[in-house]
């Protein structure tokens, strides 16, 4: 698997509970749809599964088909950035060894959000997210 492959495998994972859109490639028209599963069958093999918007049926795609839709990091508000660095109590993690803690709940802040914290609209993986 590419490393391109990779980290869009592991932003979309992260994101998925929190109602991630993309794009999909065969699509005749540009819908953002949301993402509703994803199935690995080996490291080649990657299916994601979304709603479809006619019928409510899932439709199964392959992840190299797929281009999410995140927000660049420099859309985060100064508001959202307050509120991440509330989120993190840093002299508290470092003492105590906690800074796995303070990461995964970066990851989860970004991934809630739909925040490109893994630079995929830059390698041209994922398209930025308009107003």
């Amino acid at each position: 698997m590419t490393k391109d492959r990779q980290l869009k495998l592991q932003a979309l994972s992260s994101m998925l509970p929190y109602g991630v859109y993309c794009y999909i490639a065969s699509d005749a028209q540009e819908v953002p749809r949301k993402l509703i599963g994803i199935t690995v069958e080996d490291e080649e093999n990657v299916l994601l599964d979304f709603e479809r918007e006619d019928d409510g049926l899932a439709k199964q795609v392959y992840l190299g088909e797929v281009i999410p839709i995140l927000r660049p990091m420099s859309s985060l508000t100064k508001e959202e950035t307050d509120e991440l660095t509330l989120s993190m109590d840093l002299d508290y993690a470092t003492a105590y060894g906690e800074q796995a803690l303070v990461a995964s709940r970066i990851v989860n802040f970004f991934s809630k959000k739909h925040v490109d914290y893994l630079g995929l609209i830059d390698i041209g993986a994922a398209k930025a997210k308009t107003a």
